[in-house]
Parts: C-alpha cells; structure tokens; sequence
C-alpha cells in the first residue's frame, strides 16, 4: 500500500537521505491509516481544544545551511521592501518557524533545530549582510566579498530548541497553548 501511495523509488542521492525517505513515507502511511480509521469507525478526536489557543508551526528543513523563506516576495522590492511584505503575509495568524537544519547530520542524530517568530525572523533578516538585508536566512554565514564582505551572518542562539525556548514561545502566544499543523502557506 506504500507503494501504491507514495510511489516505489527513493528519490534521494545517499543512504541517509533513502532511510528518511523511506521513514517519512512509512510516517505518511500510519497517518494516512489514523485518518481513515477514525472516518470508517466513527471514532471521534479532540487533538486540540477549541476553548484554547492554538499556535501554527510551519516547519522548515534544509540539507544546506540556510532557509529561503521568502524569495517570491523579492520581485520588484528592495530586500527590506520584500521582507516586510512577507511579515505582513505571515502575521494574519500566529505562526512559529521550526527551522531544522540536516547539514552534517549522521544517520541516528538529532538535526540542529530552531524556533522563531514571524518577528524574529524578519528583524533578523533585515539585520543581515551589515543592514543590507537578505530574503535568505542563513544559520551560520561569513561573507568574503561584496556589500557584506566580513560580516558573519549567524542565527541567535535563544533560537535553538530548547525548553526555555518552548517556554517563552508559550508565554509569547499564551499559557493555554497547543501544537497543530497548517498546510503550507509559502
């Protein structure tokens, strides 16, 4: 039935990325399975209450070292300009960035991961290349050349997953808080 659903090949280049691959798909297929047994059997769900708030989590990977969260929104904008329009897209609703980065990951690690807001996200853009700004979100970059030449672009790191950082994403959004998902926006 895997198969059937998500296809037979793995379209990942190394062993560590066809074991996630293969991973992610068996995930897709347990919750494919949840979802219809709880439509076929009736069974009723309360994975998050109503009477509560609920944070959006848009989770974002990357097998390199940076995130580009917004470059459709460069076109015809400057980087501050772009930046500000996607802030504006993004904070109808309130949603935490996960950032997980892969680069140099084993099989068996932990990926480095990292929580932000909306806000976070775009001060720390509009902060880097020396205030130039940027529509990518590098996690740790030295420029040699060019309007940012010597200038290291890192992320802060209160944003590393951490319990105090779950904490203050709880306490920014309200005690009463619950994870969901919400489908991809950007």
């Amino acid at each position: 039935m895997i198969k059937a659903k998500f296809g037979q090949r793995l379209r990942s280049r190394t062993l560590t990325a066809h074991i996630n691959e293969a991973l992610c798909k068996v995930l897709c297929h347990n919750l494919c399975v949840v979802i219809q047994s709880v439509h076929e059997l009736g069974i009723e769900t309360n994975f998050a209450d109503s009477a509560k708030q609920t944070i959006w989590v848009s989770v974002k990977g990357t097998q390199g070292y940076a995130w580009g969260l917004m470059a459709r929104y460069k076109k015809d904008r400057g980087y501050h300009e772009a930046i500000d329009a996607w802030a504006t897209a993004n904070h109808s609703s309130q949603i935490i960035y996960c950032l997980v980065s892969l680069q140099g990951i084993n099989l068996g690690e932990c990926p480095r991961v990292y929580l932000a807001t909306v806000a976070e996200i775009s001060k720390r853009l509009k902060e880097s290349r020396n205030g130039a700004g940027h529509t990518i979100l590098w996690e740790n970059r030295c420029y040699t050349k060019g309007i940012a030449k010597g200038c290291t672009d890192m992320l802060p790191t209160e944003w590393s997953f951490s319990h105090d950082r779950l904490a203050y994403i709880f306490e920014t959004f309200g005690a009463e808080t619950v994870f969901a998902s919400k489908p991809r926006s950007d």
